[in-house]
């Protein structure tokens, strides 16, 4: 005989990111104070933005950041 329990999965309310940051034409910026935007679809085509969020200034140096990096999401 089986018995079976219901389990439910949890949401994490942090996002790992990593990236590098670049100009329009692809060549790194200089180090300093940026402002980041990331927007969440839910489509591939950019539909709907669902969540706006907004971490405000990041001190970033040379152009690719490998520190681990997180937002919080409320």
């Amino acid at each position: 005989m089986m018995a079976f329990s219901p389990v439910r999965a949890q949401v994490p309310n942090l996002i790992n990111y990593q990236g590098t940051l670049s100009d329009a034409d692809g060549n790194p910026v200089p180090d300093g104070v940026y402002e980041i935007e990331f927007n969440i679809y839910d489509a591939a085509y950019k539909t709907f933005a669902q969540v706006l969020i907004l971490l405000g200034s990041s001190l970033i140096g040379f152009a690719e950041f490998r520190k681990k990096k997180s937002i919080k999401i409320n």
